[in-house]
């Protein structure tokens, strides 16, 4: 069954980038975000990034 992780309260020190990848590295296989993207300065871009920093991270993970 996949997995998603959901973007969090948006506290913390960590960036989206990184939480993602170890989510990924956990075991899921996507996310969904919303006020923490919207806070960038180009939601457009942050999301296409995430999505690439996604693919990345689940390239290297082992499907079971």
């Amino acid at each position: 069954m996949p997995v998603v992780v959901l973007g969090g309260t948006g506290e913390g020190r960590g960036s989206l980038d990184d939480e993602l990848v170890a989510a990924v590295a956990g075991g899921a296989r996507g996310a969904v975000y919303g006020r923490r993207v919207w806070r960038f300065e180009d939601p457009v871009a942050a999301i296409g990034r995430l999505g690439k920093v996604l693919h990345r991270a689940g390239a290297g993970a082992t499907r079971g």
